[in-house]
């Protein structure tokens, strides 16, 4: 299938909760708390309404691969 370029990973900070879930850079997100995502604007909105210290579920293509992983996102 095809995804917007702008839910392809750019950068992964070491340590950080994508790093420790297995998120490279490359993969592309597709799917966060059930929510199949269509473009950032999606993520950004999805994320935006997680309540701090809940873990998020993300499923991401890495290496022609869907992965689903549970992380919860550093909040600053």
């Amino acid at each position: 299938g095809y995804y917007p370029v702008d839910l392809a990973v750019k950068n992964v900070v070491m340590s950080s909760p994508a790093d420790k879930s297995g998120i490279k850079k490359g993969d592309i997100l597709t799917v966060v708390n059930g929510v199949k995502l269509k473009s950032f604007e999606d993520l950004r909105q999805t994320l935006q309404k997680i309540e701090d210290g809940k873990g998020v579920e993300v499923s991401f293509i890495s290496a022609g691969v869907t992965q689903t992983k549970t992380l919860v996102p550093d909040v600053k």
